[in-house]
């Protein structure tokens, strides 16, 4: 049996965009959608997204990325799912897209 996911679709109309404190309050498995600026990558397919808020690991998988070149200075919208473990929380990114070049 196939399920339909919205966010496999890039159907991001029922998701409001959010900041990294307001995703550090959400419940485990949340599904979030983000703006901000991937920096230093922290392990394989695992790196820092920075807001104006803060500051969070993301986990962002090889076909995720689309060929797209991103770096620090280059805005990017996000959306994933939150995960929240005891003492580590990330977003699994499953869309990526970038917002602005500067």
């Amino acid at each position: 049996m196939l399920s339909f996911n919205p966010l496999l679709a890039q159907d991001t109309g029922s998701l409001e965009l959010s900041t990294v404190i307001e995703v550090s309050q959400m419940e485990d498995d949340s599904e979030v959608m983000l703006e901000g600026f991937i920096g230093e990558q922290v392990g394989d397919d695992k790196y820092l997204f920075k807001d104006d808020t803060g500051t969070m690991t993301i986990e962002v998988e090889n076909d995720t990325w689309r060929g797209q070149n991103v770096n620090e200075d280059i805005k990017v919208r996000i959306v994933g799912e939150y995960e929240k473990d005891a003492g580590s929380e990330e977003i699994q990114v499953e869309w990526l897209e970038i917002v602005e070049l500067e």
